[in-house]
């Protein structure tokens, strides 16, 4: 249990860290927190398939499935309406769906087998991980005027 918590305290204070990472490739606006979310959700995913007990929560699967019909319906009503459409449109509306998706997967999977205290323990260190990256990213910001 203490193995675990230490392992989602770091990828908690990762997510933090990457979310106001910097462009990777500018021109077409891939972000670290890109390369970072979507590799550790295929890396979550594969490990979900691979336990013989996977189980998921009700109210994780029904917003799973609200953010999936919502994505479902954005392209549908985009590829109707091709002509105000262009494909960087579309990938760009489509991520702002995805990346919440994949965000609440991912650490659905890495509190489940986290009790009360340590889940509460978690969101601290969460919160303190947010508090510290906005401050640095004040620093930078101020710096760079």
């Amino acid at each position: 249990m203490q193995i675990h918590f230490r392992h989602s305290c770091l990828f908690i204070i990762l997510l933090c860290i990457v979310a106001l990472g910097p462009y990777i490739l500018p021109t077409m606006g891939l972000r670290l927190e890109h390369f970072v979310i979507y590799g550790s959700l295929f890396y979550v995913i594969f490990k979900m398939l691979l336990r013989k007990n996977a189980k998921m929560d009700r109210n994780v699967f029904l917003l799973m499935a609200l953010c999936l019909a919502v994505v479902f319906w954005m392209v549908v009503v985009s590829l109707q309406n091709i002509s105000w459409a262009s494909p960087y449109r579309i990938f760009a509306a489509l991520e702002n769906f995805t990346q919440p998706l994949a965000l609440i997967i991912i650490i659905y999977a890495s509190m489940t087998r986290l009790d009360r205290a340590a889940r509460q323990n978690l969101l601290r260190v969460a919160s303190i991980a947010i508090i510290v990256m906005l401050c640095i990213n004040s620093v930078i910001a101020i710096l760079t005027i």
